[in-house]
């Protein structure tokens, strides 16, 4: 960033302010928590059991592979945030995403399908603002 250039960016969930790109993926217990700002970020989420999730991207572009999930919980849902960026989610076929979308300015696309028999349900709230999430069955 430019010397003398300022970036300000309030975290919803902890209120806190960022001045600086944050890259960061956490899974603990089942669950995850990835947050990418100003910048470019691949992260993949891998745990046995996924039970649910948040993923915030703010002014970047942001990939999460899930292939590294080997099954999800019964109530398995995630919170997917995009602000003036791109936030890619690749999911296995064996998934089917269910999603409920907010958007202004902005979109939530699928690509690809899942399997006719999928293995578990993950449940997907989407908020977009100028930007994109996309999410891409492999």
């Amino acid at each position: 960033k430019p010397k003398n250039a300022s970036y300000r960016f309030y975290n919803k969930r902890t209120g806190q302010e960022h001045h600086e790109a944050i890259h960061r993926c956490q899974v603990i217990d089942n669950e995850f928590e990835c947050e990418n700002c100003f910048g470019d970020g691949d992260y993949r989420i891998t745990t046995e059991l996924l039970r649910c999730g948040d993923v915030e991207n703010n002014f970047g572009s942001a990939k999460l592979d899930f292939s590294g999930v080997q099954a999800v919980a019964d109530d398995c849902h995630i919170d997917a945030e995009c602000n003036f960026g791109e936030l890619k989610l690749l999911v296995p076929r064996r998934f089917l995403v269910q999603l409920s979308p907010e958007t202004a300015c902005g979109s939530v696309q699928t690509q690809g399908q899942p399997e006719e028999t999928v293995d578990g349900t993950i449940t997907m709230h989407c908020e977009v603002n100028f930007g994109s999430i996309v999410i891409c069955y492999i």
